[in-house]
C-alpha cells in the first residue's frame, strides 16, 4: 500500500520565548517493509542551522538551531511511503528457531540484543499478567505475541492522551486503560519478561474508518525473532504491524521516539500549547504526494 502522509505540529507559547535546539524524528524509515518515496519539511520560524544526523537505530533526525524570540514553532511533513504487509502468523512455524519460552538467543545475538532485554517491569501484577498469557498458548513463542496483542487489546479501554510518557506497563494493569503507548509499553513489559527482545516504535497508523482524517500517530512494538528479525505487533489493533503501519523510529526506550524533542526559555510563567493534524490518505497509482 502506498500512502501520502501530512503531518503538521504546532507549539503556541504564552508569551515570546527562545527555541533550544530541537530534535525531530518525523523522517518515515526505509527499511525491508517500507520504502520512503518522498519526504519534505518545512519550519517556521525558519531555523538557522538544521543538521540530519543517523540515530541509535539508524533513523535519520533532524537537529535544528534557532536564533531570536517567536510566539509559536510550527512544523509540517509530507511522505509518500510504500508499505508491504505484515508476516503471515502461519509463516512464524516455518522456522524451528521459533522457540518455547523463555525465549533463548544464540550467545552472540544476545550479547547485542542485552539493551532490548532489559526488564521494564517486573512488578507482581505484570508478571502474573504476562504468565496467563503464556499458560494460556502453552509457552510457544509465536502464539504468545498474537494472543498479548489480542488480551490487550480485548480487556483494556483505549484512550486518547496527546502528550507524556507511557504509564508504567502496572498502572497501566491497575486502571484497565491507556493509550496506545500506555498498551504498546505493557506488551514490551511482558515480552521481556520471556527474554523476547523488544523495542518500542513511534509512527502512524492509517484508519480512514476510526479515525476522521484518516490516520494519527501511533506506537506499537517490534521484537527480534531468529530467522524474522525485527516484528511489528499492535495491540491496540489486535495484529502484526502491517501495510497501515508507518514507522518513524524504534528505541529501546520510548524517550528515544518522541517525535519533537526540545525546550524553550521564557518568563516563570511561560506556558505552550500543541496542536498536531495527521492526514492519511492512499496516493492516486502513478501519482505524487
Amino acid at each position: 500500500m502506498k500512502l501520502s502522509i501530512q503531518h503538521t505540529t504546532r507549539y503556541d507559547y504564552s508569551e515570546e520565548v527562545r527555541l533550544n535546539p530541537h530534535i525531530l524524528r518525523l523522517r518515515p524509515r526505509s527499511t525491508s517493509r517500507q520504502k520512503v518515496e518522498h519526504y519534505s519539511m518545512e519550519v517556521h520560524p525558519e531555523p538557522v542551522h538544521t543538521v540530519t544526523i543517523d540515530a541509535i537505530d539508524d533513523s535519520l533526525c533532524h537537529r535544528l538551531y534557532f536564533v531570536g524570540y517567536t510566539s509559536y514553532l510550527e512544523i509540517v511533513t509530507q511522505s509518500l511511503v510504500r508499505a508491504d504487509p505484515s508476516l503471515v502468523p502461519e509463516d512464524l512455524h516455518l522456522f524451528s528457531t521459533i522457540a518455547i519460552l523463555p525465549l533463548i538467543y544464540p550467545d552472540t545475538i544476545f550479547r547485542a540484543l542485552m539493551p532490548f532485554l532489559e526488564r521494564v517491569d517486573a512488578s507482581e501484577v505484570v508478571v502474573e499478567y504476562a504468565q496467563s498469557v503464556a499458560e494460556s498458548t502453552r509457552y510457544a513463542t509465536d502464539a504468545f505475541l498474537i494472543e498479548l496483542a489480542r488480551r490487550i487489546n480485548r480487556e483494556f479501554k483505549q484512550i486518547y492522551r496527546e502528550q507524556g510518557w507511557p504509564m508504567d506497563p502496572s498502572d497501566t494493569l491497575r486502571l484497565k486503560e491507556g493509550s496506545c503507548r500506555d498498551l504498546a509499553w505493557l506488551f514490551l513489559a511482558c515480552c521481556r519478561y520471556f527474554g523476547i527482545a523488544s523495542r518500542f516504535v513511534s509512527g502512524y497508523v492509517f484508519d480512514e474508518v476510526r479515525i476522521g482524517d484518516g490516520g494519527e500517530l501511533h506506537a506499537w512494538v517490534e521484537v527480534y525473532l531468529l530467522g524474522y528479525g525485527w516484528v511489528g505487533y499492535d495491540p491496540s489493533y489486535a495484529c502484526q504491524a502491517g501495510d497501515r503501519h508507518i514507522k518513524l523510529c524504534a528505541g529501546v526506550v520510548p524517550q528515544l521516539c518522541a517525535p519533537v524533542d526540545g525546550t524553550f526559555m521564557g518568563g516563570p510563567s511561560s506556558k505552550s500549547s500543541l496542536t498536531t493534524r495527521v492526514i492519511i490518505r492512499p496516493a492516486v497509482a502513478g501519482g505524487g504526494i
